[in-house]
């Protein structure tokens, strides 16, 4: 299932990548795809009322509202589980090297999950 925010998520991952490789030594021309699990999360604010009525606890929780909306107080984005970059220069050790570290260090996505593969 295909999800509008998932999907802009993955496009700005992928164009923000692409424009960081291009500028490493030895990558020349790249693309860059990006899988995600999951869709966006919202957090809301939630009120918790705890009553004990005849030794019995009763809680009750309610989200909170703002302007009739749900008061959202964190934004939790897809979970990177895959990168794949296709590279002119996926051929040298080293470049393949630098973007592993690269995605390992901004996304962090294990290596596992990272392809290199050359442009042809």
């Amino acid at each position: 299932k295909s999800d509008k925010v998932s999907d802009n998520y993955a496009t700005t991952i992928e164009t923000n990548l692409e424009k960081l490789l291009v500028e490493v030594k030895g990558v020349g021309n790249v693309k860059v795809m990006v899988t995600v699990d999951g869709t966006e999360n919202n957090v809301v604010l939630k009120e918790v009322e705890s009553k004990v009525v005849n030794g019995v606890k009763t809680t009750i929780e309610s989200v909170v509202l703002v302007g009739g909306k749900p008061y959202v107080t964190k934004v939790e984005n897809p979970k990177i589980i895959g990168v794949i970059v296709v590279c002119s220069g996926a051929d040298d050790l080293n470049v393949r090297l630098s973007i592993t570290e690269i995605i390992n260090t901004t996304l962090k996505v294990d290596s596992d999950s990272v392809r290199i593969i050359k442009m042809k």
